[in-house]
């Protein structure tokens, strides 16, 4: 179980020092640190056997991100008894905070009720601080006494009374700020500014804040009505009950541009971790000292989410911390995510003339600080737009984040007229098709020469009506028109049946009508490639098998085709221009069947893989979207592999990943080992997307092959070379996992990025595994695809960091240098030595002394100083010890401890240091 001191050494690795008194144990969230952003909520129970547990989580808040980290607890030694124990308790303890959220709730929404009666009505807003100082009337808001302007947060539902939740208090001195009343549900809770009459609005407007709102209606005139959220977290709860009670209704959401990702990545490196200036945000390293003396890595990647909206991703470490941080353009962002959501919406947001550095985000700060013209023009001409047919994106985005190319993801227009599958629950909104955009880009594709579409995830051929039927009208003209369009040729196509793949289409005869349709010559070699049987063929070979007569007829036909060797490619996101090339992806064989009872049989056997690690749940998790992000997006490499091992034999490894993953891929898949690692050819890798590698790396060859593990993961293309025939390269689409029976299967560096590491070491339960054997033949692994097609992913990427794990962690120490395992313990105090600055010769009599009693091979002095100079500053300086003048002499700077003396001077640092570790004076 989780020990005080083990939770407190958890959090200081992440948060800043706590104050006195704390950490508390009272099931509360408990503020700390700079602008009380650093958070905690713990609490402990007894067991009936005595042991004590601690459980709860802790985070740094960014933005509306609150970056929760769990608790780990450790199971080691404990019963199942204990376990399920902890379970109940831990249910019990989420009901009770369940029902005090919901008496707080009410308890908020009674205060509200009462201060709303006791305020009045505004007769004059330039009397209100706030209006005055926003240049807006007061219209569906009041002031108390104080003037404290009062918003209404209220809960809308068609052919109900709104119900008041919460009020929004903004007091008249800006420091302070604005606040809701404590407790209560703000979770779908808006304030309506105007009036909606049900079959006769046609727009709705969406902002956050009620300035922003009341611009907006300023500019406009006054009738349209515009729904407030309060918060960019809040606008898809509001847009989700305002799309059900107004389907037809068109929503236009007034966004707000928090546009300043830099200066907020700047000032979190700046106020959090000491650093300044910031590094170039670049994908790349950067190692960087702080003001103490620490080094710290930075690297800051330009992204985009799935709406095109572009976000600074910054991975930060610093010793033992270590930060994946997101800064995102929220007000965007949400917008667009809610627009999309729900659907017949759009988005515009306000465009500066001048903005420079000014934090000026929604159509109120461009009313205030431009003029209220400039306000009505962009707010008229998005209204406009907005009841017109659909066009281009409203406004530009005036922001920070490069241009589209330059980034990991294509955008999306702003229109959002697709919804997302419809739940069982709720039937699809009127005029909208049955899947969405998305889901169309991933996996439907323009048959070449026709308007036909194939549908690669239930293998279907349909015409075109047929098509705009599934997706919607809007949809099949953003289809149409997207860069992101696959396209397919029908030579790769299998026979159907009334559109449906027939599995027992043939491939043709031998005549020469046949021969044309299914060979291609590529240019420059002897070779063909055969369209049926989808590999690179000899000519000689073509010509034995179909006769030399026919086959010098087919080389000498004017429509035989003819390609670039360089233009045969392996392109699983079927983009390429089939006019000029031809693509070996076919699409997934698999047909997906739903069903959850024997996919629930894969999800069982995957928990026991992970239930040694701490991080259990979060770990099977991030497997899951590893696992259906390639599936979800066809052709999606993966920038990290998973390895799982354990030193017992029959847990159920291969059995997960080699018969229920693998044959999702069918030919697209392929299991390894050392012998297709160490051959000279490699064609073994060519058209694979998913490798399944078995004890690949010997004791020998561990290090020797890592640089090759390494390419495979994050290599944009590979060599293909084959026996007796001509060298080529390939895009990598493989996606690798590694299984072993080894402790150190694969040695991994101390901050290495593309290993998820398990141990395995749960015994199968031989129920299960006679479960899922009944049923691997009998449609197992077809639910399981079904069921990764539609897992969420949530914000998971390609690049999303491999969670560290405990047995991650014991594989880099297994794999430490012992210099660096010296220089941990040392810094660790685990040594009769003060870390502290000293003499490079002196540590070095410290270290030999800790070779000889861990009987290490140790290195030479010179060797020694310069690898401890990548951890401390190395130079040379005059250093006086004892009664002995001073000399030059090579010197190791420990940054400033707690525990150091006041005013130490270098010279008394190192005698401190030759005193403390029993070193004599050779000098």
């Amino acid at each position: 179980m989780a020990s005080l001191e083990q939770v407190i050494a958890q959090m200081s690795a992440d948060l800043p020092s706590m104050p006195a008194g704390h950490p508390r144990l009272n099931g509360r969230i408990n503020k700390f640190g700079k602008g009380k952003k650093a958070w905690y909520r713990l609490r402990e129970f007894t067991l009936r056997s005595g042991r004590q547990v601690i459980t709860g989580a802790y985070g740094i808040w960014q933005g509306q991100n609150p970056n929760s980290v769990p608790i780990r607890i450790d199971w080691e030694g404990a019963t199942d008894e204990e376990r399920a124990e902890a379970a109940r308790r831990q249910a019990d303890v989420e009901r009770e905070e369940t029902e005090r959220r919901a008496n707080a709730a009410r308890f908020a929404a009674n205060r509200a009720g009462q201060e709303w009666k006791r305020a009045a009505p505004i007769d004059d807003a330039a009397a209100v601080p706030y209006l005055a100082r926003k240049q807006i009337g007061g219209d569906f808001a009041r002031v108390m006494a104080n003037g404290t302007l009062l918003v209404p947060a209220r809960r809308y539902r068609a052919g109900e009374r709104p119900e008041l939740v919460c009020v929004q208090k903004i007091d008249p001195d800006p420091a302070m700020g604005k606040r809701f009343n404590h407790g209560a549900d703000m979770v779908g809770a808006a304030c309506l500014l105007g009036s909606i009459t049900r079959g006769e609005t046609k727009l709705i407007g969406i902002a956050e804040g009620y300035a922003s709102g009341q611009s907006v209606r300023l500019a406009q005139g006054g009738s349209l009505p515009v729904m407030l959220a309060f918060s960019a977290g809040n606008l898809l709860a509001v847009a989700r009950q305002l799309r059900a009670d107004f389907a037809e209704t068109t929503l236009l959401f007034f966004a707000d541009d928090d546009w300043q990702l830099v200066q907020r990545y700047e000032r979190d490196l700046r106020d959090h971790f000491d650093v300044e200036p910031a590094p170039a945000i670049d994908g790349m390293d950067h190692v960087l000292t702080s003001s103490k003396g620490e080094p710290v890595t930075v690297r800051a990647t330009w992204r985009q989410d799935a709406t095109g909206t572009g976000y600074i991703e910054a991975d930060i470490r610093s010793g033992r911390r270590v930060r994946l941080l997101k800064f995102e353009n929220a007000g965007l962002a949400k917008a667009r995510a809610a627009a999309s959501d729900v659907g017949n919406a759009k988005v515009c947001w306000p465009a500066f003339a001048d903005r420079g550095e000014n934090k000026w985000t929604d159509f109120n700060d461009l009313q205030v600080e431009e003029s209220i013209e400039a306000a009505r023009d962009q707010v008229l001409a998005a209204i406009a737009a907005a009841t017109a047919p659909p066009a281009d994106d409203l406004i530009a985005m005036d922001s920070p984040a490069p241009p589209v190319e330059e980034c990991a993801t294509p955008a999306l227009l702003d229109w959002a007229d697709t919804p997302p599958p419809p739940s069982e629950e709720d039937a699809a909104p009127a005029g909208t098709g049955l899947v969405p955009l998305a889901w169309a880009l991933s996996h439907c594709a323009l048959i070449q020469g026709s308007t036909h579409v194939w549908d690669s995830v239930n293998q279907l051929r349909m015409p075109n009506s047929a098509f705009v039927k599934l997706v919607g009208k809007e949809s099949a003209k953003a289809w149409d028109v997207s860069p992101q369009r696959r396209s397919i040729s029908p030579r790769v196509l299998p026979a159907t049946v009334r559109g449906v793949a027939d599995a027992g289409g043939g491939a043709g005869d031998d005549s020469l009508l046949a021969m044309l349709e299914r060979y291609t010559l590529l240019y420059g070699t002897k070779t063909v490639w055969d369209h049926d049987r989808r590999k690179i063929v000899a000519y000689d070979a073509m010509a034995l098998s179909r006769g030399s007569n026919l086959a010098e007829r087919w080389l000498e036909h004017p429509h035989r085709r003819e390609i670039d060797l360089e233009n045969l490619v392996f392109d699983p996101t079927q983009r390429v221009d089939l006019k000029t090339h031809i693509n070996m992806f076919e699409g997934f064989p698999l047909k997906p069947k739903k069903d959850i009872e024997k996919a629930g049989l894969a999800l069982t056997l995957l928990q026991s893989l992970c239930a040694a690690e701490s991080n259990a749940d979060e770990l099977m998790h991030w497997v899951l979207c590893w696992l259906a992000y390639p599936l979800q997006h066809p052709g999606a490499k993966m920038q990290t592999a998973m390895l799982f091992f354990g030193e017992k034999q029959g847990t159920g490894k291969s059995l997960f990943f080699e018969a229920i993953v693998k044959p999702i891929y069918g030919e697209y898949g392929a299991t390894g080992g050392q012998n297709q690692l160490d051959s000279t050819y490699t064609v073994w890798r060519s058209q694979k997307l998913f490798v399944l590698f078995e004890e690949i790396l010997s004791r020998q060859d561990k290090y020797s092959a890592i640089g090759l593990i390494k390419h495979m993961i994050t290599g944009r293309t590979q060599p293909i070379s084959q026996k007796f025939k001509d060298d080529r390269d390939e895009a990598n689409h493989m996606n690798t996992v590694m299984l072993s029976n080894e402790f150190q299967a694969v040695p991994l560096e101390p901050h290495d990025r593309r290993f998820l590491v398990v141990d395995v070491r749960k015994d199968l339960d031989p129920e299960l595994l006679a479960n899922i054997k009944a049923q691997l033949d009998d449609g197992l692994v077809e639910a399981f695809y079904a069921f990764l097609l539609e897992y969420p992913l949530g914000d998971f990427t390609p690049h999303t960091y491999p969670l560290m794990t405990g047995a991650k962690e014991r594989v880099i120490s297994f794999g430490r240098p012992d210099w660096e395992a010296f220089y941990l313990a040392w810094a660790g105090g685990e040594l009769d030595a003060p870390y502290c600055s000293c003499l490079s010769e002196d540590l070095y009599l410290v270290y030999d002394r800790y070779c000889s009693r861990y009987r290490l091979r140790g290195l030479s002095l010179t060797k020694f100083a310069e690898l401890m100079g990548t951890r401390l500053q190395k130079d040379r300086q005059w250093v006086g010890l004892g009664a002995m003048k001073k000399k030059l002499l090579t010197v190791l700077h420990v940054p400033p401890q707690d525990n150091d003396p006041a005013s130490e001077t270098l010279s008394q640092a190192c005698e401190r240091f030759r005193t403390g570790a029993d070193i004599k004076a050779l000098l």
